[in-house]
């Protein structure tokens, strides 16, 4: 007798599967869509710091926010309803000026999602961050809340190495014709997340 519930052949018979169709690319860990009443599950925040570089840099406090997805507004969404992803936001000093690019797509990715769940940016983004304690402030007024609607994208790239890999962005507005984008009417920056991955051709 199999065990842990595992069928096997061994008694001469055909094994029967669930039937499954694949391409054996790499696949996102969420597909494109809008999601309704998706959370941000209390305990699940974490705290780490980005990669240091050669010859200096990186380092940077990095907050991995968790987004549990809810209702799928696509039927054919439906299956993923409860999976659960991550939205990196990075800290960037004021006078990090090599950096000020991916300061302003943090800080407005951040900010965006504190307007969804009608948390005050100004008033929760730490000013000075030293320790993952300087954090706490924010996450405690991110932890649990509910997001009405946010909106997912994916899109495949590759490394130099040439490493395939599936990111997921989040956008927390729509603008008219679908896309989803910032109040300003510029194009949010999006929650990046890389997750899938695969070698690309050598």
């Amino acid at each position: 007798m199999a065990s842990n519930g595992t069928q096997t052949s061994s008694g001469g018979g055909k094994l029967k599967f669930k039937p499954t169709k694949g391409s054996g690319a790499p696949l996102p860990t969420v597909p494109t869509g809008k999601w309704i009443d998706s959370t941000m599950p209390r305990g699940r925040f974490k705290v780490q710091a980005t990669k240091e570089k050669p010859g200096g840099g990186g380092n940077q406090p990095m907050l991995l926010i968790p987004i549990k997805l809810g209702k799928a507004d696509d039927d054919a969404n439906e299956s993923y309803q409860g999976a659960e992803e991550v939205m990196r936001v990075i800290f960037y000093s004021d006078d990090d000026g090599a950096n000020a690019k991916a300061s302003n797509i943090n800080r407005q990715r951040l900010r965006a999602l504190c307007e969804a769940v009608d948390v005050d940016y100004d008033e929760v983004y730490p000013a000075s961050i030293e320790s993952e304690d300087d954090l706490h402030d924010l996450i405690s007024k991110l932890e649990g809340k509910r997001i009405p609607e946010l909106w997912t994208r994916t899109r495949e790239s590759e490394m130099p190495s040439g490493e395939k890999t599936v990111n997921v962005d989040f956008y927390f507005t729509e603008a008219r014709g679908g896309l989803a984008k910032a109040d300003d009417g510029e194009d949010e920056a999006p929650a990046r997340s890389t997750k899938a991955k695969g070698k690309g051709r050598r």
